[in-house]
């Protein structure tokens, strides 16, 4: 016999969420190395689409090509500087898709 001052629950599934996240680059390189390019590499491999990718201030000096994935957002605090190897400030990047993407907040 039930119970009847037991009351049923039912539960029901949620849709799938993916929780976006913050990617520190000083996590993979230290601004003012000689090359930072393969810790920035590894910062944005490690991101997913819809994440940011955080370059505190100082100066990230790029030895080679770097490839700034799509569909991420890249941001610098006050001070921070992507310096191309002929001494050039990089401020716009072409994405993996060809498509402009913006580098905001930096110097």
């Amino acid at each position: 016999m039930v119970d009847p001052r037991r009351k049923q629950i039912s539960l029901e599934s949620l849709e799938s969420r993916r929780l976006l996240s913050v990617v520190n680059v000083t996590a993979y390189t230290t601004p003012g190395a000689a090359d930072s390019t393969p810790g920035i590499t590894q910062a944005i491999r490690s991101s997913k689409p819809g994440d940011t990718i955080y370059f505190a201030s100082g100066t990230y000096n790029l030895g080679s090509t770097v490839i700034f994935e799509g569909d991420r957002t890249y941001e610098g605090a006050a001070g921070a500087t992507l310096m191309t190897a002929n001494g050039s400030n990089l401020k716009t990047a072409e994405t993996d898709t060809g498509n402009s993407n913006n580098i905001t907040s930096m110097a």
